[in-house]
């Protein structure tokens, strides 16, 4: 699929080495990703000091019905989750189980959203900022596109710090941004 311009020549790896100037120890990061990528992204992780613990999986109930007489619906995404720490010895992290039992698999929809082709469910991704962070936490989201870290985070009195460089997708961050008020929020392009 021809997602724009940004997904041809984006380095899948490459921004992943400046996460730790970036992020505290004990850290939790995720990385959505397709399954295409997922060892290369998790080589890059380990060699900036990200221990990845698990493959997290989106279950889609509503998927594109793209060549489905030819081959199987794509029905399912992908984001893999791991802890830093510079001394690759996590210790305490964050982890505010909800239920049970958390499993590495979440039902989500296709987001219908013009915003962006891959947005997010907000569903999906404010139960992982529930988990993976306190209130008043700081959350980075580097690449916001349409703003849902953004608004999960708002919802759930998590700051947040995002960046973009496409400018498409700024002015429509910025859009929202005025539309909505965020507490304590902080940008960087």
């Amino acid at each position: 699929m021809d997602f724009g311009e940004w997904d041809k020549w984006f380095n899948q790896k490459e921004w992943i080495r400046y996460l730790p100037l970036v992020l505290k120890e004990n850290a939790n990061v995720v990385i959505f990703n397709a399954w295409e990528n997922l060892k290369d992204i998790k080589d890059a992780c380990y060699e900036s000091n990200i221990t990845i613990k698990r493959c997290l999986v989106l279950n889609k109930s509503n998927p594109a019905p793209f060549n489905r007489d030819r081959m199987f619906v794509n029905d399912v995404e992908f984001a893999l989750w791991g802890i830093y720490n510079s001394k690759n010895k996590p210790t305490k992290r964050t982890f505010n189980r909800k239920n049970p039992v958390e499993k590495c698999v979440f039902d989500t929809t296709v987001q219908s959203s013009k915003l962006h082709p891959t947005m997010k469910d907000i569903k999906v991704i404010k139960h992982l900022v529930e988990l993976l962070s306190n209130e008043w936490d700081l959350v980075l989201d580097p690449f916001m596109w349409s703003w849902t870290t953004a608004v999960a985070c708002k919802e759930l009195w998590r700051r947040f710090i995002w960046s973009e460089i496409d400018p498409k997708y700024v002015e429509i961050a910025n859009r929202r941004l005025e539309e909505t008020e965020f507490i304590q929020q902080q940008r960087l392009f």
